[in-house]
């Protein structure tokens, strides 16, 4: 895996190839350090990442309508960095449901890229009605549904003291987490492949503009991983 860094403020007009270039293969440290934020302060400030999958046409899920059948190691590496980052992982029910998700848990390997006092990031489901209960232990992170507006939502997690949240979709939540501007970065993988057809978008709603600026690039196999700063984020 070879990563391409782009500092900040370099939107300076200026042509910059960014593979091939010089670079190490990246270790899961230095993958981590890659993805790490500054720690919460004493007023905590949500930090928002907004994560998808797509194909080089822009297909967001495979013929089976799923999101996992478009994704690759390269992905399934960055997605659990991702996940070791983040205290919650906010889902909408449809891709709850359609993507078949369970209690999460930190692989061993990332244990010590966790810094709030969970283990495990737990999994938030925003819903109006009740998930099927699932248990409760000690090597996964909690599952429940969460109400109302995004912003509140958001506010909760806060006084919860988990101030890092992933979003894993659908299209739908995406969409109005950017409308609403409360994402702060888009990390986004492009798998080297076309499907043509149909296929759902990583976004699906009414149309609105989020001016994106390009903060790294991740490259492994073709596989492009790139991480955006979101200049609208509340």
């Amino acid at each position: 895996m070879r990563v391409s860094l782009i500092a900040p403020g370099c939107l300076d007009g200026t042509v910059r190839q960014l593979i091939p270039s010089p670079s190490a293969e990246l270790s899961d440290a230095e993958l981590v350090r890659l993805y790490s934020t500054e720690p919460a302060q004493d007023e905590p400030r949500t930090h928002v990442r907004l994560n998808m999958v797509s194909t080089v046409d822009g297909a967001a899920a495979g013929p089976d309508g799923l999101s996992g059948s478009i994704g690759s190691p390269a992905d399934r590496r960055v997605f659990d960095v991702l996940r070791a980052w983040a205290d919650v992982v906010l889902i909408g029910r449809g891709t709850y449901a359609a993507e078949q998700y369970s209690a999460l848990t930190t692989p061993e390997h990332l244990a010590s890229f966790r810094t709030g006092p969970a283990p495990h990031p737990d999994l938030a489901v925003l819903t109006s009605t009740q998930l099927l209960a699932q248990p409760t232990t000690p090597e996964r992170g909690a599952v429940y549904s969460v109400a109302g507006a995004l912003e509140e939502v958001l506010a909760r997690f806060r006084r919860g003291r988990m101030t890092r949240v992933l979003c894993e979709g659908g299209p739908h939540l995406a969409s109005s987490m950017l409308e609403h501007g409360l994402v702060d970065e888009i990390c986004t993988t492009t798998t080297p492949m076309t499907l043509s057809g149909t296929a759902i978008r990583t976004l699906s709603g009414p149309t609105h503009r989020s001016d994106l600026q390009l903060l790294s690039l991740v490259e492994q196999d073709s596989t492009l991983i790139a991480r955006w700063g979101v200049g609208s984020a509340g």
